[in-house]
């Protein structure tokens, strides 16, 4: 009985996805990205971080007009720490450009269950710190038809803010 269970409760869990989350962009020369959201769009810099685990560099920008009160997907702007980044290797390869694209979900542990029970081949197997006070779990391409997927779970960690 409870193995039947096991395998009801696999067949009905779904990812809850709550929106688009941001727009990853790397960047080969991030000063000049960052002048065009931030100078001739005059979007909004959100927050700035290092995640040292990714080796990366973080810019979020907002991609609506300040002031206004609905939360919008934002751009994420990745700029590689080190010639050995996932993030340089993608610039080397293609150069600037849509890195990923990234969801909001209610629980990003049960997203990574989710995937795997239907043979999803995953990135990292378990959500790792993302920016932002996230937990994040990433999408190989190979499952996706060619594009690198992200889920996102907000607001798990302590706050770092280094704007």
């Amino acid at each position: 009985m409870i193995k039947q269970q096991e395998e009801h409760s696999e067949r009905t869990e779904r990812i809850e996805i709550q929106g688009i989350n941001h727009v990853a962009i790397a960047s080969k020369d991030l000063e000049r990205t960052r002048w065009f959201f931030s100078e001739v769009l005059q979007l909004q810099t959100i927050s700035n971080e290092t995640v040292a685990s990714e080796g990366v560099h973080v810019t979020c920008i907002a991609t609506a007009s300040s002031g206004q009160e609905v939360a919008q997907p934002m751009l994420e702007l990745l700029s590689p720490l080190s010639p050995e980044s996932t993030v340089a290797k993608f610039v080397q390869r293609k150069g600037s450009g849509v890195h990923h694209l990234s969801f909001d979900v209610k629980d990003v542990h049960l997203a990574a269950r989710v995937l795997q029970a239907k043979g999803v081949q995953l990135i990292n197997s378990e959500p790792r710190k993302g920016a932002n006070n996230t937990l994040v779990l990433f999408v190989h391409p190979k499952s996706t038809g060619g594009i690198l997927v992200e889920f996102v779970q907000r607001d798990q960690l302590p706050v770092v803010n280094s704007l």
